[in-house]
């Protein structure tokens, strides 16, 4: 039977939670709420005869019809591994009904972390018509053992993707150009069956991405072609490459094994990440007891001593792809490409000697840094009476010292492998690094500071290397200042490996680097 694919893969390091904390959490099951329909309006609208769809004759290649009386559906079962360790399963259903196209997936992963398991679930799905194509429906969801959740849920109306998020108790609304269609939905599909192919040959498409919470443009490459014998079956396997070109620099990239009938066997992310399709009963299969957080860790090479990372050095590393957005210069790192390494040069930083004043203008540079966001609900009641009390009278230094330490201190080190956001952050009062992060950040824009999450990776002598963290940096007027809440530190100190800043864009921009990027060599200053 030929199948049909999605799976958000690319976006499993930030479902996992795949950032060094101290301590664990223990295993818990999760139970995501059902979510309702998006508007009475998107529900009542009129049906069509599938016969009338241009997308039929693909579809009925995709997913053929059945006896007389049976409903057009199929399910797919993928195993999901870590570096050749199971982690759990991902379930892909879909069905065409009352002039409907429903896409839904399913991710379980149970990861153990500094000893202990934990349980995720992530639930997508999309619902376009057969007349046209149009997004009908969408609907996201993750959640953690400790009642951590975000939602999103959207539809699409005259060419505008309508978007609702929802974190803690907070509902924030947005909107973009509707390009989520059901022509890009099955773009690699259609590619793979549209007659004699040849290598290099690609395409692009356009979808909205949950984890960038923004659109997102994809180019398909056909990368090899090779033959294949099944059952004496003579037939072809594609090597698919898909890299998302935009927006730009944001690292996301698989690679994709179809056959000829379009059936997706395999896809990996980066040299971490690769689910595998499977038998029901294989798929479910008891998980791997591995700690996936050491495996991730990044070496020094050979016998290199812990110490050299002390004071200002230096390190020469691979394995980073070419469209990998080098970091900016900051007070305590620099970063330059050569030939196809980059070299990064720490150095401690220093409180800044001329700081402002705070509440800081919503101007400039920074401006960006001060808004209310879906993780960051510096508007919410709860978060700007907490940081009005923690406000030194408009003491920059002192109300950014009363922010960091009250984080570190208020919040139980815990593992908690969740799309973090301030306020379920405030509720359940722990988390590793994420967590701690998120809400510094919030109660800094609170405060008038301009804060962004900084993520990379920070050496963690429990994993033996560098482990992937989230700490925070902050606008002093000048340049950024990381600092980290999770370790205490008022000034981060130059273990901290930074790749990216931002949101939940910066922690999906790094997970094509898991179980990629090497240290080649380290060097005292």
């Amino acid at each position: 039977m030929k199948k049909l694919k999605y799976i958000s893969v690319l976006s499993l390091p930030v479902f996992l939670g795949l950032l060094a904390c101290k301590e664990p959490v223990a295993t818990s099951n999760l139970e995501l709420k059902k979510l309702p329909p998006i508007s009475e309006k998107a529900a009542s609208e009129p049906q069509i005869a599938e016969e009338e769809s241009p997308y039929s004759p693909l579809l009925a290649t995709l997913i053929p019809p059945g006896a007389a009386g049976q409903k057009r559906e199929v399910t797919f079962w993928y195993g999901l591994y870590m570096q050749g360790q199971k982690v759990g399963y991902m379930k892909q259903h879909n069905e065409i009904k009352a002039g409907e196209v429903h896409f839904h997936s399913s991710m379980y992963a149970s990861v153990k972390g500094m000893g202990r398991k934990t349980d995720i679930t992530v639930n997508e799905s999309q619902i376009f018509t057969l007349k046209n194509g149009e997004l009908k429906q969408l609907s996201f969801s993750q959640s953690s053992p400790d009642q951590m959740e975000m939602r999103q849920e959207g539809f699409c109306r005259s060419g505008t993707l309508y978007i609702s998020s929802y974190t803690g108790n907070q509902k924030q609304e947005t909107s973009f150009p509707c390009v989520e269609n059901l022509k890009n939905h099955l773009a690699v599909e259609a590619l793979i069956l549209a007659g004699e192919k040849r290598e290099k040959e690609s395409v692009t498409s356009s979808r909205y991405e949950p984890s960038l919470m923004q659109p997102v443009t994809n180019k398909s490459l056909i990368k090899k072609i090779s033959a294949t014998l099944v059952d004496g079956i003579k037939g072809q396997t594609y090597e698919i490459e898909e890299k998302t070109i935009n927006p730009p620099g944001t690292g996301l990239s698989s690679v994709s094994i179809y056959n000829s009938e379009a059936l997706l066997l395999s896809t990996q992310v980066g040299g971490f990440f690769t689910a595998k399709l499977e038998s029901e009963a294989e798929a479910q299969k008891p998980t791997s007891s591995r700690d996936i957080l050491v495996a991730s860790a990044i070496k020094l090479p050979g016998d290199t001593p812990a110490d050299i990372l002390g004071g200002s050095y230096r390190l020469i590393a691979a394995g980073f792809p070419e469209d990998f957005t080098l970091p900016p210069a900051s007070l305590g790192q620099k970063a330059e490409r050569r030939d196809d390494k980059i070299i990064f040069t720490f150095m401690p930083q220093e409180k800044p000697a001329n700081l402002p004043q705070v509440p800081l203008k919503n101007e400039g540079e920074a401006a960006k840094y001060l808004i209310n966001e879906p993780q960051y609900q510096s508007a919410a009641k709860e978060i700007k009476e907490l940081a009005a009390s923690l406000t030194a009278g408009g003491d920059y230094w002192q109300t950014h010292q009363n922010i960091l330490h009250y984080v570190y201190k208020s919040l139980k080190k815990s593992y908690v492998p969740a799309m973090a956001n301030a306020l379920d952050v405030l509720k359940i009062g722990k988390g590793d690094c994420t967590e701690h992060s998120t809400l510094y950040v919030a109660l800094a824009r609170a405060a008038g500071i301009p804060a962004r999450q900084a993520v990379g990776a920070a050496y963690w002598p429990q994993g033996g290397g560098f482990g992937w963290h989230a700490w925070a940096e902050i606008w002093t007027g000048e340049n950024w200042l990381a600092v980290d809440p999770t370790w205490d530190q008022e000034i981060a100190d130059t273990t901290h490996w930074h790749f990216a800043s931002g949101s939940m864009d910066a922690q999906v921009r790094i997970s094509g680097l898991l179980g990629s990027v090497k240290i080649i060599s380290a060097q005292k200053l």
